[in-house]
């Protein structure tokens, strides 16, 4: 199975089509609620794409993407859609033919694949690097608690060094 597509819209170019017959695997939503369901879903979405939207919630749709998931969102703008252009990562005008925009979806998908997997590794790196950070943290009060106690142990020693006149000099 292809990489998983969310569609949301009405699709009258038939680009969902073209999307299986390119080998992803598509969940068609006609409404919020199934969009927000195909996003909960255990499957990460490759892309989330949005055709025709203009009657259809747009700011409320894009706003339930941007909540959910971090799959990258796709514009074939209608009519009056171009208002929420810059919400979107990639726009793809009316008449595009359909190699280019696969193309150019597909290089989307792979770059932000690229970036969720450098997330992930810094995400790893970060958490050892707390997990360094406390054990040096509780090393470091261990070792103060440690000198604290032993300062205390030896006090007498320490202050009879402290309280003793020093030697004079005999040239002096």
């Amino acid at each position: 199975m292809g990489v998983r597509i969310v569609h949301y819209g009405v699709d009258d170019c038939h680009r969902v089509p073209v999307l299986k017959f390119a080998g992803y695997s598509i969940a068609d939503c006609q409404s919020i609620a199934q969009l927000h369901a195909a996003l909960q879903s255990t499957l990460m979405a490759g892309a989330v794409v949005m055709s025709e939207i203009d009657d259809l919630a747009p700011r409320r749709a894009v706003s339930i993407v941007r909540t959910i998931s971090t799959a990258p969102l796709v514009l074939f703008p209608g009519r009056a859609s171009s208002i929420l252009e810059p919400e979107f990562d990639l726009v793809i005008p009316a008449l595009t033919p359909p190699e280019q925009w696969l193309s150019e979806m597909a290089e989307l998908i792979d770059r932000s694949f690229a970036n969720r997997i450098r997330s992930q590794a810094l995400k790893a790196q970060s958490a050892a690097l707390r997990e360094q950070a406390a054990w040096a943290r509780d090393k470091f009060h261990q070792e103060r608690l440690r000198s604290r106690v032993e300062c205390a142990k030896n006090r007498d020693i320490l202050g009879g060094l402290g309280n003793r006149a020093a030697p004079e000099d005999p040239s002096g």
